[in-house]
């Protein structure tokens, strides 16, 4: 009977300390798995353009590179406008304060590498989370047209 109340005393504590796990600190993205739209599968590996997020005590970074072929380099003294749209378009950074309520990750967007994004003043957005281990975690979102976007992450050590 005593090995039994250890057991079930165990198996009840497990939820507790998973929801002491603590998001802060460097993610480095690996996995990207996208449900709908022209873009529909899984990237990972070589795939996956570098992309971070680093979260503090309420506020975070995010620095991403979208698609799988890596940016091209401008060497040319005076760049086209396609050269520029080419090495900078995929390249989204953001950072501002965040609140985690539960599963529910919601950011308000302060800085950003593109204007766009911080309209109206101090815009939010959220995403579901999910803290697999000490160093995994998932966030997964569906935007407007109804594509859900689940990017993976790694702890960075």
């Amino acid at each position: 009977m005593l090995r039994l109340i250890i057991v079930l005393t165990g198996f009840f504590m497990i939820p507790v300390m998973a929801s002491a796990q603590s998001i802060q600190g460097v993610w480095r993205q690996v996995e990207r798995e996208i449900q709908g739209g022209p873009n529909a599968g899984i990237q990972s590996g070589s795939q996956i353009q570098p992309s971070f997020l680093i979260y503090t005590e309420g506020y975070y970074s995010v620095t991403f590179v979208g698609g799988v072929e890596p940016r091209t380099t401008v060497f040319s003294e005076e760049p086209t406008d396609a050269e520029l749209v080419a090495v900078w378009q995929p390249f989204t950074s953001q950072a501002g304060t965040y609140e985690l309520n539960g599963t529910t990750l919601t950011y308000t967007i302060h800085a950003a590498k593109n204007p766009p994004q911080m309209l109206p003043e101090n815009a939010t957005y959220s995403r579901e989370i999910t803290l697999l281990t000490p160093n995994r975690l998932e966030t997964t979102a569906t935007n407007a047209a109804g594509v859900t976007f689940t990017l993976k992450y790694t702890r960075v050590e």
